[in-house]
């Protein structure tokens, strides 16, 4: 896993987390999800650290295929 791949994570799940909070604080019914394109499910969440992380924080995943422009999977 390069380097990109692990401040790329780092972004989304510090960003996901304050809006997790924020969405809490106002809207405590709402459930936020992660949408990430199937590939980086593929080299990321393959990884057992990165799942370890994913089920830690309650990630709710949504994988997607861009070039199609559909959903794959949820994963909650």
């Amino acid at each position: 896993m390069s380097q990109s791949n692990i401040a790329d994570l780092q972004d989304a799940l510090g960003q996901f987390l304050m809006y997790d909070f924020t969405l809490q604080s106002s809207e405590p019914d709402r459930e936020l999800w992660l949408a990430i394109p199937e590939i980086a499910y593929n080299n990321l969440f393959s990884n057992p650290a990165v799942e370890a992380l994913r089920v830690n924080f309650h990630l709710k995943l949504i994988v997607y295929d861009p070039s199609k422009q559909e959903i794959i999977k949820w994963i909650p």
